[in-house]
């Protein structure tokens, strides 16, 4: 099985779910407002490729499952963080403008190919026992998902030295092996 998906999401609101609870700051201050806020939005991911694919071989009762997905990466966008000297606003949410138009940087894409490995075992009446091993990220891809995006550095409570900008700051999940069994009766 195999589907391929092209979509575009630009705008104003981010796509990020924050927005869909509590209040927001985007229109209390024409700095968020009207500066920068145009664009492709966070989850903005033109191409998503996704390939299923099995084979079981019928007397062995041995299966072995394959899939693999590659999404566009993800947008991000620069900012800075002012005092209220500079811009006078209470929050700091107004004091942090876009430095370049919205979603104008995209983190790498990422590849994934997970795998199970299933052996099938009848035991009489009783049912089926069926042992498998998943091995997910198989090629132990190390790609970022998210990036310090404040300019141009943050820091970190419980660290001496601050975050660079672009610096990482979440990576996909390594290597897994995860084994199992299930008894169908």
């Amino acid at each position: 099985r195999v589907s391929y998906v092209y979509s575009k999401s630009e705008g104003i609101l981010n796509n990020t779910g924050a927005a869909t609870y509590g209040k927001s700051s985007f229109y209390e201050t024409p700095t968020n407002a009207l500066v920068n806020t145009f664009g492709p939005l966070t989850n903005d991911r033109p191409h998503e490729l996704k390939v299923f694919a099995g084979w079981q071989i019928p007397r062995v009762e041995l299966a072995v499952n394959g899939y693999y997905r590659y999404l566009s990466g993800r947008t991000y966008t620069p900012f800075q963080r002012f005092g209220s000297s500079a811009i006078n606003w209470p929050t700091s949410a107004g004091r942090q403008p876009f430095l370049e138009p919205r979603g104008g940087r995209r983190l790498d894409a990422e590849s994934y190919l997970d795998l199970r490995l299933e052996k099938v075992f009848d035991i009489g009446q009783s049912g089926r026992i069926a042992v498998y091993a998943d091995i997910q990220n198989v090629f132990n891809e190390g790609t970022v998902l998210a990036v310090n995006t404040r300019w141009p550095t943050v820091s970190i409570a419980g660290y001496d030295e601050p975050l660079e900008f672009e610096a990482p700051q979440a990576l996909i999940n390594p290597r897994r092996f995860i084994l199992g069994a299930r008894w169908s009766f």
